[in-house]
């Protein structure tokens, strides 16, 4: 059997829920003659009638009714998929992986920590304490995303985003990309 396509699978969806091709063509948006064809095709495809053209619209076979159950699922979790996918290209989700050192870990960190989780709730945040000669190496590995820490003697680091974080004398790190 071909694989089953998504738009098939959306089609089918608003065919099943309108009961009708042309409501569904409408809903999509689609032609009728695109939406017809599609339905057509994946009945063809799964060897199987999914429904009773009828002069008052579309009936629903047994068919239909376990491939609409099953395509739900297919549906919402390609929904949800995209949904993640979008949150992690625009940074509101996943995990950002911090280092700073120990001294700013007990003094100011805390207070901004608390800020990003309330303004990214889905972002999942890693803080690795350390001195500076064990959390540059990770940074540099890529194993963080950010480090904050001292500005003295890293003055030359051209391959990093550099942000002097306000009237403390500390830097925050992160690769250009």
């Amino acid at each position: 059997m071909d694989r089953l396509r998504h738009r098939y699978l959306s089609y089918f969806a608003a065919a099943f829920d309108h009961r009708s091709i042309g409501a569904a063509a409408q809903a999509m948006p689609v032609s009728h003659p695109a939406m017809s064809k599609a339905i057509a095709r994946l009945e063809e495809q799964l060897g199987v009638q999914l429904f009773e053209r009828e002069s008052s619209g579309l009936r629903p076979t047994k068919f239909a009714n376990e491939l609409r159950r099953q395509a739900q699922v297919v549906l919402d979790g390609l929904r949800n998929f995209n949904a993640a996918l979008e949150n992690l290209l625009h940074g509101s989700s996943g995990e950002l992986q911090l280092g700073i050192g120990p001294g700013l870990s007990f003094s100011f960190f805390p207070s901004i920590l608390s800020k990003l989780i309330s303004l990214y709730p889905q972002l999942r945040f890693r803080v690795n304490v350390g001195v500076r000669d064990t959390l540059l190496p990770l940074l540099e590995d890529g194993r963080l995303d950010v480090w904050i820490g001292s500005v003295d003697g890293l003055s030359s680091m051209t391959d990093y985003c550099v942000d002097e974080c306000g009237e403390v004398e500390m830097t925050a790190y992160c690769a250009k990309d």
